[in-house]
């Protein structure tokens, strides 16, 4: 019979080995997501698409312009970026600014954002977020939004496992070729 990482942790009660037990128990989708704040339960699955490979190859068509100033994203796409990452308000460091690197809070740490941008980005009407997420283990994630003539963003599609890319180009090829997974529900 397969052990659970449940009762991994039963057996093994080191601080360290909860930690990653606790981890790996809330990565494998045992406990169920809480929604993003100011949303009905059911509503975080909103923030989760799975799409097929050739919708992926598309997802940043056309030229893109990159932005790396959090202030330069526009205040809709903020806002449901907050929205996706279960944030009170919108909460990203700028590129090469502090942020909550790990799952330890230090003193100097509290208030510090948990993401921080690596770099942002229009292609026509659609808004990209590639980020870094702190915690546990560092990741990066991109998240995807259009925005209609009259402002207003809706949700794409993000991914998260993301292989750490400098440019727009690097980043449509991690994302066609599946380097960024959105296969689980994953907490943005």
């Amino acid at each position: 019979m397969p052990v659970s990482a449940l009762q991994i942790c039963m057996r093994h009660p080191r601080a360290v080995l909860i930690s990653a037990c606790l981890f790996s128990w809330l990565a494998y989708g045992q406990v169920p997501a809480s929604p993003p704040h100011g949303t009905t339960p059911g509503a975080a699955k909103d923030f989760h698409v799975q799409l097929s490979n050739a919708e992926k190859q598309h997802l940043l068509d056309g030229q893109c312009t990159p932005v790396t100033a959090t202030g330069a994203i526009p205040p809709a796409v903020r806002e449901i970026f907050a929205r996706a990452t279960r944030e009170k308000s919108f909460a990203l460091a700028a590129p090469g600014h502090r942020f909550q690197e790990t799952d330890v809070i230090e003193p100097w740490g509290r208030g510090l954002p948990l993401r921080r941008l690596v770099f942002a980005g229009t292609c026509q009407n659609r808004w990209f977020i590639y980020y870094e997420k702190g915690g546990f283990a560092r990741s990066r994630a991109v998240l995807v939004f259009d925005v209609d003539p009259d402002g207003a963003a809706r949700f794409v599609w993000g991914g998260t496992g993301c292989y750490p890319v400098t440019t727009v180009e690097d980043l449509r090829h991690a994302i066609a070729f599946g380097k960024c997974a959105d296969d689980r529900e994953y907490y943005w």
